[in-house]
């Protein structure tokens, strides 16, 4: 009988572990399932005519061939990790970076006009259907967002009234 009452309680704990949301970058989503296709190998980059943003990368050579932000970059203790957090404002995106141990690194893109799209052609204004043909019919689909994540960066759409109104590059941080 007391056998019993362990598998139950181990039961009951993995069946907890398996419903609780894994986070990704503190916002509390939980990550989307890997990626069984060919798909799978790439990645979600974000890329202008002066450089190919992808999340993770150095953030040096990145900022150098953007070249003058539109306004001063702004920099404060991060909120997410040990070290600063910089916002590089460029028209139409804003650059998230962080510098821990003298290492600066891209943690986020944020697309905030419809000056750029994704390299799959979806920018602010595009329709939710254009986004799920573009991206697949397999998001993340909570509170009005559509996610979507390969290897360490997610892809968001925020919405307003079925238009995209934002579009989000994170980096997916290890648990």
């Amino acid at each position: 009988m007391r056998r019993t009452g362990k598998y139950v309680l181990m039961l009951s704990l993995a069946a907890m572990a398996a419903v609780s949301p894994m986070t990704s970058y503190g916002w509390g989503f939980k990550k989307a399932a890997a990626e069984t296709t060919a798909s799978a190998e790439l990645v979600y980059e974000f890329k202008t005519e002066q450089a190919v943003i992808a999340m993770g990368a150095e953030a040096a050579p990145i900022v150098k061939a953007l070249g003058a932000t539109k306004s001063q970059p702004f920099s404060s203790d991060s909120c997410a990790y040990q070290g600063k957090s910089t916002i590089y404002p460029y028209e139409g995106f804003e650059l998230g970076t962080h510098t821990m141990d003298g290492k600066e690194t891209v943690e986020s893109v944020y697309l905030t006009n419809a000056t750029y799209a994704t390299p799959e052609g979806i920018k602010v204004g595009s329709t939710k259907q254009a986004v799920m043909d573009a991206y697949g019919k397999t998001a993340e689909d909570a509170f009005g967002t559509l996610r979507y994540t390969r290897k360490n960066t997610q892809v968001s759409f925020y919405f307003t009234n079925g238009a995209v109104d934002s579009v989000e590059y994170v980096l997916i941080v290890a648990e």
